[in-house]
């Protein structure tokens, strides 16, 4: 977890030095340039440098409910992309992932698996809806937190994209890292023409509210 928690840090130093300096020069650029093709092009620019810097730093899960943040993650997308992307948290989810049962490096884990399986869907799904629904154990599953994304996009080869995920591919790899330091297991089904469902579960044992080494 201490490796998780360096490369936070890291993404909050590199998000604040993109707002301060490149951002900021971006828009005296701006204000400056009359003619319209360049004006459109440093608006854009303005715009993916605030991207960025939103990814890189998320809204401080710490303080925050992290289904709050999980939710404007998913309306985000939305409104970049035009997909229709729904968000769901059943009642009692709410009640394990908005609690200190979490510890805040655990749910800064939650959510970027989160997003970089959102990115995926932005990236290659070509997919219409896009859902995220959270909830507990139903009966007979074993107890602890169900986090499923789905989409009905064109799907792929879950294999060959996991055997080529090493030169770049969806980032699976790194996705299922995440998982495992959380202590969880995530499953992937997808094929050809027929979407993706990501499902992932972290046993209820391994939120403590403590914190982790």
């Amino acid at each position: 977890m201490h490796v998780i928690q360096a490369q936070e840090e890291e993404r909050s130093r590199l998000s604040s030095e993109l707002h301060d300096s490149l951002a900021q020069d971006l828009r005296v650029a701006l204000s400056l340039v009359q003619e319209e093709k360049p004006h459109e092009i440093i608006k854009d620019c303005i715009s993916s440098v605030r991207s960025l810097c939103y990814n890189l730093a998320p809204p401080d899960i710490a303080t925050e409910h992290l289904s709050d943040a999980l939710k404007s993650l998913c309306l985000s997308l939305q409104k970049e992309t035009g997909l229709d992307v729904s968000f769901t948290a059943r009642q009692e989810a709410l009640a394990l992932v908005d609690s200190v049962n979490l510890t805040p490096l655990q749910k800064i884990t939650l959510y970027r698996i989160v997003q970089e399986l959102l990115v995926n869907v932005k990236k290659h799904a070509r997919a219409n809806d896009v859902s995220v629904i959270i909830r507990r154990e139903g009966s007979g599953e074993p107890a602890g937190l169900y986090l499923f994304v789905s989409d009905d996009g064109i799907g792929f080869d879950v294999e060959k994209k996991t055997e080529a995920d090493s030169s770049g591919g969806f980032g699976l790899r790194g996705i299922r890292q995440r998982v495992m330091q959380l202590g969880g297991s995530i499953s992937i089904q997808s094929e050809p023409d027929c979407g993706t469902d990501a499902r992932l579960f972290v046993p209820e044992g391994k939120f403590s509210g403590r914190k982790n080494g």
